[in-house]
C-alpha cells in the first residue's frame, strides 16, 4: 500500500502516512484511490522511474531462470569412453607386414643362394619382430587409451559439477525472483496487471515529463488505451 499524496510505502493496516501525515482512505474508497492516486508529477515520474528499475531487475531474473532451465531441461550425455583396440590395430598390420616381408626375403634369399639356415633365421627373426611389435603396441595402446578416459571421464565430472551448480542457481534464483514479486505487490492496486514491466514504466515516465500525463494513473490509461 502506498500513500495516495506523497507516494510512501506504507502497511496494509495504516490509516495515517508516517511520512506526510495524510489520512489514507479505507474500504471501497481505499480501492478506488488506490487506482488513481494523487501525485504531484515529480512524485509520479519516482515512481515510474523505480518501477522501471524493479520491474526490469525482475525481468532480468526471469530471463536467467529460463536459459537455466533450457540448459538443465537436456539431458546429461552419456561419456564415451576410448577402446583400447582403435589404437592397437596399426600395430598388428605391422606385424603382420614385419613377419611376412621378412619371411619372403628369406625365402628369396633361400632360392637365389641355396641358404636355407639364413631362410630359418629370418623367418625366426621376423616371428620375434612379431611379438615384440604386438607387446609393444598392445602396452602403447592401452596406456592412451587409459590417457584418454581420464580425459573423458574428467570433462564428464565437470559438466555434472557444472549442472549441479546451474540447478543450485536456478533455485536461488526463483526464490529471489519470488521475493521480489512479493515485494512489488503493494503497487499492484496502482498498476494493472498488463503494465507491470519495466517497458509500461519507461513510457509512463516519458509520458509525465513529456506533459502528456498529469498523473500516474493518466499515464497508465493512456498506455493502456
Amino acid at each position: 500500500m502506498i500513500c495516495e499524496k506523497c507516494g510512501a510505502e506504507l502497511g496494509n493496516n495504516d490509516t495515517v502516512c508516517s511520512k506526510c501525515g495524510h489520512q489514507l482512505a479505507t474500504g471501497e474508497n481505499a480501492a478506488s484511490s488506490a487506482s488513481a492516486p494523487a501525485m504531484t508529477k515529480e512524485e509520479s515520474i519516482a515512481l515510474a522511474e523505480k518501477l522501471s528499475d524493479e520491474y526490469g531487475a525482475l525481468e532480468k531474473l526471469q530471463q536467467e531462470i529460463n536459459e537455466n532451465l533450457s540448459v538443465i531441461s537436456k539431458p546429461m550425455p552419456t561419456p564415451k569412453h576410448h577402446a583400447a583396440f582403435k589404437f592397437f590395430w596399426p600395430y598388428m598390420v605391422g606385424a603382420v607386414v614385419t613377419v611376412n616381408v621378412l619371411y619372403f626375403l628369406g625365402y628369396i634369399l633361400y632360392i637365389s643362394l641355396d641358404t636355407p639356415l639364413l631362410f630359418y633365421l629370418l623367418s625366426v627373426i621376423g616371428v620375434i619382430a612379431m611379438i615384440v611389435i604386438l607387446i609393444v603396441g598392445g602396452k602403447t595402446a592401452v596406456k592412451r587409451r587409459n590417457e584418454l578416459n581420464i580425459q573423458v571421464d574428467n570433462r564428464n565430472q565437470s559438466e555434472r559439477k557444472k549442472y549441479r551448480e546451474t540447478q543450485e542457481k536456478t533455485e536461488l534464483l526463483k526464490t529471489q525472483y519470488a521475493n521480489k514479486k512479493n515485494s512489488l505487490s503493494i503497487y499492484n492496486d496502482i498498476v494493472p496487471l498488463k503494465n507491470r514491466n519495466s517497458r509500461h514504466m519507461i513510457r509512463v515516465k516519458s509520458l509525465l515529463q513529456t506533459n502528456k500525463a498529469e498523473t500516474f494513473a493518466d499515464a497508465l490509461k493512456l498506455i493502456t488505451d
